[in-house]
């Protein structure tokens, strides 16, 4: 529809007075609201359909997600924009309209549905004994040697017990402190992040530059460098020292083996990290080459915690209600990052001189960071409260 709007409005048409711009706008509204559809569809679909290396399925699923601008963006470039011209817009949304309509259809009908009833049908000695036919004991006996190892694992005889996770209703949940906790803590983090990724840009051109190359760019990539390197390699990481707990086939709720460290050990990680980097250019940064720990460590914790959340939301509530509780997490985020946003713009206006476009100095920011690198100190305080809870559990 957005495709057939741009091919209906004549050229040359002002945008102002266009009676397409509406339409435009809902079209568009329309496209973010099908988004997160299409994104939490598959982020939850792997998670369910591979419980026991939930962090790959995650920190893989959300690297290919991120990843997705930068191939369109060739095809777009490629196949979509003439030498010498400029991008045929409703060629590329019509090819966008059949490409994202044939991939959602099929991951509709190919990956799993909602999650059904965690807990496992207890079998019992009754029905096991109808459903046993004297004859196969011989053939069992034989293959019962080669089995015993790996059915152990499968049956928990060999898995730590963890404790169950807790099934809460959402009136329920939001009563509940810890999940105040947790929300409080990654929002603080995360609203920091987003604040560094959107005025990044303003912050390099705060200060002055050495090489008068491309630092703002460089700066970018170098946050979705290290978001997208962070995911991957996190996930399977997470997974090798830091298991999940699920149902084993005799209804075991336990680790499959012995974990390592909590998973909330990251989540406390990432925001002291942070909070230690977010003091680094308010201290030694004078220039925009000095500027990319800042963009490093930004990329690494917003892929830290993004890649682990799927799984400690799942082992301590639940994968039935990972995606509400995924979604209420995210509505924290949002008041975290609105709130950064807004103070770091209210900051940078006020120590913008007069006739001036933009904020030049260290003070352009240095009270943002200060009060981002508490807000992060905060959060890692949060975290290590929940893992001295949690320690059991995830």
């Amino acid at each position: 529809m957005f495709a057939r709007q741009l091919a209906l409005t004549p050229e040359g048409t002002s945008v102002a007075s266009s009676p397409a711009v509406p339409k435009l706008a809902v079209y568009f509204g329309s496209l973010g609201i099908a988004l997160i559809f299409s994104y939490l569809s598959m982020l939850f679909a792997a998670t369910r359909t591979f419980p026991q290396f939930m962090g790959f399925a995650s920190g893989t699923s959300l690297a290919i997600f991120g990843l997705s601008p930068l191939f369109l963006s060739w095809v777009a470039t490629e196949f979509f924009t003439p030498p010498d011209g400029v991008l045929d817009v409703t060629r590329f949304f019509t090819f966008l309209a059949i490409l994202t309509g044939v991939v959602n259809f099929l991951g509709a009908l190919i990956l799993p549905g909602p999650a059904a009833a965690e807990f496992p049908i207890a079998r019992t000695s009754e029905d096991t004994a109808r459903e046993r036919d004297p004859d196969d004991d011989a053939e069992a006996y034989e293959e019962t040697s080669l089995l015993t190892s790996s059915l152990q694992s499968l049956t928990g005889l060999d898995a730590l017990c963890a404790e169950q996770p807790e099934h809460l209703s959402a009136i329920e949940l939001l009563k509940n402190p810890n999940f105040w906790l947790f929300s409080s803590s990654i929002s603080l983090v995360v609203g920091a992040a987003e604040m560094i990724k959107s005025y990044i840009g303003m912050i390099v051109l705060s200060l002055p530059s050495a090489s008068h190359t491309g630092n703002i760019s460089f700066q970018v990539q170098l946050i979705a460098a290290s978001d997208t390197l962070t995911r991957l390699l996190l996930g399977p990481f997470a997974d090798i020292i830091s298991p999940v707990p699920t149902y084993s086939a005799n209804g075991v709720w336990a680790f499959p083996r012995k974990p390592y460290v909590t998973r909330m050990i990251f989540m406390a990680g990432a925001a002291l990290l942070f909070a230690i980097v977010l003091l680094w250019p308010i201290v030694g940064v004078r220039s925009q080459e000095a500027l990319w720990p800042l963009s490093l460590a930004t990329g690494i914790v917003n892929g830290a915690i993004f890649t682990t959340l799927p799984s400690i939301l799942s082992s301590i509530w639940g994968a039935p209600n990972q995606g509400r509780n995924f979604g209420f997490v995210s509505y924290t985020c949002f008041f975290g990052t609105t709130a950064f946003s807004y103070l770091y713009a209210f900051v940078a206006d006020s120590h913008t001189a007069p006739g001036e476009g933009a904020c030049h100095g260290i003070q352009c920011w240095q009270t943002t960071f200060w009060l981002g690198s508490a807000a992060s100190l905060l959060a890692t305080c949060f975290a290590i409260v929940l893992w001295r809870k949690w320690r059991s559990r995830v």
